[in-house]
């Protein structure tokens, strides 16, 4: 199966994710904010073993570096430019906003359905 990130501040949200894709058989990490996805991701610094996920769910409204700000970010590495990228947001004006970088392949508005951010999970990973 898939290894995806998901990157949320909501610690409920983020288990919330986590279950739903483990259950379904996909290895999954979480970052708590922007600032440390990116680390994780080795955008931002170096760093020995960066993860390269299959998938990352990014939330847009966080703390330090919000979602937006870690999308341009994923875009101007070539090693993370074509990572495809669930925006999961609280805000629907948001889609018009993130819907430019190429990285975006869905959106999920909250609150959401696990089944149907499973369901955008699943079709992300049999195009590819």
């Amino acid at each position: 199966m898939a290894l995806i990130l998901v990157v949320d501040d909501e610690p409920t949200v983020s288990e919330l994710i986590k279950m739903t894709l483990e259950m379904d058989g996909h290895e999954v990490r979480t970052s708590s904010d922007g600032a440390e996805a990116l680390d994780i991701l080795g955008v931002k610094r170096t760093v020995l073993e960066p993860l390269v996920p299959d998938i990352i769910i990014l939330d847009i409204m966080m703390p330090r570096v919000d979602g937006y700000s870690v999308l341009v970010e994923l875009g101007r590495s070539p090693r993370t430019a074509s990572i495809p990228v669930i925006v999961l947001t609280a805000k629907t004006q948001m889609r018009d906003t993130v819907s430019f970088e190429k990285n975006v392949a869905a959106f999920v508005t909250k609150p959401f359905e696990p089944a149907a951010l499973l369901e955008k999970v699943k079709k992300i990973i049999n195009k590819s």
